[in-house]
């Protein structure tokens, strides 16, 4: 028998019927899980027989439709015909998977409806805890605090929120075609505010995707050097620099040329090497 407290009530596993009927001779007990409410002791379809801790009702994101669920030792089991309750005890009652439940929620692939909802709050402006409260309807602010930092740190979600971004920059017309335009035209500037502009158009680019946020600063930088904006010349990590932009044509990278000849000798190198090594 396998027994484990859930807000200070014991629940229990056992092996099968038989066991079950040692201690409880009397109690009633239901062949099909399906049926079972919290309190109730059912049968599982591998035939061991365990008690149902909570039935409540989720949102299914792979049939986008709400579905009933029952909570119990072995883990979440969804409340229809397909539905499987068996195997081993799980890490956690509300856990699909025997995995614990915190590593399954940060190597999951496939965004939830409440992170969908979470997502877009984030992008919007709203604090990580606060979008957390609204997303999964909670009100505990501690808890929110650590799973919107856990969220805010998985791929899936961070890819989330950055579509939600691009879309709104999107809809106000801010395209990676117009911040590479307003990147030839401040650097073709020689204004005092130079510097102020290029900070501020740095966090726009981080924000829309067009650079990998890791070396935004140091291709802005080194392209305000390269052109003059800066009065040091480094054209030739320029060039390397470049190619960290992504999405962006072979036509588009071209314009840069007409900043500065000095990258069009470079660029125009790097080409002949390439294509000699080739």
């Amino acid at each position: 028998m396998f027994t484990r407290t859930v807000r200070g009530v014991d629940y229990h596993v056992y092996e099968n019927k038989k066991a079950f009927r040692k201690d409880y001779p009397k109690i009633k007990l239901l062949k099909d899980w399906r049926d079972g409410h919290a309190g109730d002791w059912v049968i599982t379809d591998d035939g061991q027989v365990t008690q149902i801790v909570l039935r409540n009702t989720m949102y299914n994101t792979g049939r986008k439709i709400k579905n009933e669920v029952v909570k119990t030792l072995l883990g979440m089991a969804w409340v229809r015909p397909d539905g499987k309750l068996q195997g081993k005890p799980a890490s956690s009652i509300s856990s699909f998977t025997k995995r614990d439940a915190k590593e399954a929620r940060k190597k999951r692939n496939i965004p939830t409806h409440q992170e969908y909802i979470f997502a877009e709050y984030i992008s919007a402006g709203v604090s990580p805890v606060q979008s957390y409260l609204t997303a999964f309807a909670t009100d505990n602010t501690l808890y929110a605090d650590r799973a919107s930092r856990m969220l805010l740190s998985t791929k899936r979600v961070q890819h989330l929120v950055r579509k939600e971004i691009e879309e709104k920059a999107h809809a106000l017309g801010i395209s990676h075609s117009w911040i590479l335009e307003q990147f030839k035209d401040i650097i073709q500037k020689r204004g005092v505010r130079d510097s102020d502009k290029l900070r501020a158009l740095e966090t726009l680019a981080k924000a829309t995707g067009v650079l990998d946020t890791t070396k935004a600063t140091e291709a802005l930088e080194t392209l305000a050097k390269a052109t003059g904006v800066l009065d040091t010349t480094k054209a030739t990590e320029t060039v390397a620099l470049l190619h960290q932009v992504r999405d962006f044509t072979r036509e588009e990278l071209d314009s840069w040329k007409e900043v500065s000849p000095d990258m069009e000798k470079l660029s125009d190198g790097k080409e002949k090497k390439q294509n000699e090594k080739s």
